[in-house]
This record gives structure tokens, sequence and C-alpha cells, in this order.
């Protein structure tokens, strides 16, 4: 016996959890007839507060790269975008996404900065974003890190 499918957006993350909840406090049967028969108030409340809590990580990771590439940026601002990216490239998906939209170019300037805090972070980024991801990995000795 397998398990609900996995959601890959805020509507199917809420039929997920009608799903996975059907035998618990409230019992369903057709999570889709529930979500049909939702009092619209309650439901575009809902749909506001999942879309509240959704994060657009590419648009996040392109605004982190702006920042990293910026001549006005602050040192302390581009610190945290490190620190930032240093927990969201974690994921290897991520990792791969961030080299797809062009991020590898601000760890370059990163690393020739006169900042030791940034050369220091870019460097971790890189550990990071390089660990047991061959794509990564590839990509840094193609571009010539």
């Amino acid at each position: 016996m397998t398990g609900p499918r996995q959601p890959k957006d805020m509507p199917g993350l809420l039929k997920f959890c009608l799903e996975a909840t059907r035998n618990e406090d409230a019992p369903v049967q057709d999570p889709d007839k529930v979500l049909q028969e939702m009092d619209p108030e309650r439901k575009k409340w809902l749909e506001e507060a999942l879309s509240s809590m959704a994060v657009d990580f590419i648009e996040q990771l392109g605004n982190g790269i702006k920042i990293l590439n910026s001549d006005t940026a602050d040192l302390e601002e581009k610190e945290e975008v490190l620190d930032k990216l240093e927990d969201w490239l974690g994921n290897i998906d991520m990792a791969v996404n961030f080299h797809k939209i062009g991020g590898y170019s601000c760890l370059k300037s990163c690393l020739i900065c006169p900042h030791p805090s940034l050369r220091s972070g870019a460097s971790h980024l890189i550990a990071e974003i390089s660990q047991n991801n061959p794509y990564c990995q590839e990509k840094f000795v193609s571009e010539g890190f």
C-alpha cells in the first residue's frame, strides 16, 4: 500500500493534507467535493494563507544574485545573502537551478573581492553546492573555479 501522491503546488498540498488526515478528526470521502462545497469566503482565506506562505525560491535566488553583483549593496547585505544561499542551496535541485539561472558569476566576483568575509562565504557556498552533486562539480570545473 502506498501513501498519497506528493503535492506539486498549493492546491495539491491541500488535497494531500485532506487525504492524509481522512481517518483522523474530520473524515472526508472526497477531498475535491469538500473543496467545491467550501464556503467561498473560507476558501478565499485559505488560498490567501497558502499563497502567503509559499516562497518562490527561484525569485529569491535571482534577487540574491542581483545583490551580490550589485556595486551599491553594502557588505552586510551581501554577507546575509551568502548565508541565505547556503541554507537554500543545500538541496541538490536548488543548487542545479542556481547554476542554470547564472548564479556562478556572482560567486566568482565574491572570490576575487577584497572583503575576506565575502571570499569566505563564497568558498563555503561553493563547498555546499558541490558536495555530492556531480552536475555542479562538473560545472565548477568547466567554468574554471
